[in-house]
């Protein structure tokens, strides 16, 4: 039997190729994911499934897979499905074949096709990048960027003799963040409309964050998510998103995190085109990675609108990110 590839959506994936998948997944990124937390990942979309494309090698395990995470969009008073493009991988000993990804990627093109997927987006790699640049003629639509607070600058600096610093730093930072909220409380709404965002359902929010995920409500409309991580020993509080992208919403959210969680950094990932006075947008050359977000049509439709970052609401949410 030679290596061949395969289409499933999530819940027709056997247990035997649940078991290789995990196993040659964690093998491939190191990791030490369990089959509950992939399974949780993929069911939790929009309808209850994600599409997969596997090699599968001659005794029938997974040995490459490309998946994409569908999501319902909002644009021009309709909904658009789009898909996030997660999860690829070829075991060291199948990648004589430089086509696998693309080959993967002819596995689920027809499937996105029937299901009315539109469009497909992701921020790979910058190896990986050029790779579906090259091969599969991806394109680029735009850049994330990165916002960050420190908060615990001796901490952040690996210099504790001058933790008094970081009393002073901290009283100042909470006072600006006082006087904006009191600011743009006056003048609260939303600075850009964006034309394209996830339709964010109750039932969506409910699936989409697990139980290491927080929402806090703002007032009684608006609420920010948030996730604590490690990264190199430090302890990083990632903003997820906010359901609505505003100067208010966003200070406010900082403010609540310098005062109630315990962090090193604050952070926030996404594509604002305002300035706020308590988070601070990361110069290109000291970002840890360039976040280019490529995509391509399935069906080219509203293409001069979705082929804009520009036109997105986008930050974590929209990826499989943190």
């Amino acid at each position: 039997m030679n290596n061949k590839y395969i289409f499933n959506i999530t819940n027709d994936i056997n247990n035997d190729h649940w078991d290789s998948y995990v196993k040659n997944f964690n093998l491939t990124f190191s990791k030490e994911f369990d089959l509950s937390y992939f399974k949780n990942k993929y069911s939790n979309s929009v309808w209850g499934f994600s599409f997969h494309a596997f090699l599968i090698n001659k005794n029938d395990d997974i040995v490459g897979a490309l998946s994409v995470i569908p999501y319902e969009y909002l644009l021009n008073n309709g909904k658009e499905y789009l898909g996030s493009v997660v999860d690829g991988f070829v075991i060291t000993e199948y990648r004589n074949d430089p086509m696998c990804l693309k080959k993967l990627f002819n596995t689920l093109e027809p499937e996105l096709l029937k299901c009315n997927i539109k469009f497909i987006y992701g921020i790979p790699n910058k190896n990986a990048s050029d790779y579906w640049k090259k091969f599969v003629n991806w394109k680029e639509i735009g850049k994330a960027n990165y916002y960050i607070l420190p908060v615990n600058l001796s901490s952040l600096i690996n210099m504790h003799s001058i933790k008094f610093v970081d009393k002073f730093w901290h009283y100042l930072i909470v006072e600006i963040s006082k006087l904006s909220i009191i600011y743009y409380s006056k003048r609260n709404k939303l600075d850009k409309y964006r034309k394209l965002k996830i339709n964010k359902t109750e039932e969506f929010i409910k699936n989409r964050f697990l139980k290491h995920y927080k929402l806090i409500w703002i007032n009684d409309k608006n609420y920010f998510i948030y996730s604590i991580y490690s990264e190199k020993n430090k302890k990083v509080c990632y903003i997820i998103d906010l359901n609505e992208v505003s100067k208010y919403n966003i200070t406010f959210a900082v403010h609540y995190l310098i005062e109630n969680i315990e962090s090193d950094m604050i952070m926030y990932i996404g594509n604002i085109d305002f300035i706020v006075p308590n988070i601070f947008k990361v110069p290109s050359k000291f970002e840890p990675r360039e976040l280019i977000i490529l995509g391509k049509f399935i069906k080219n439709d509203n293409a001069n609108i979705i082929s804009n970052i520009d036109n997105w609401e986008f930050n974590l949410m929209n990826i499989d990110q943190r």
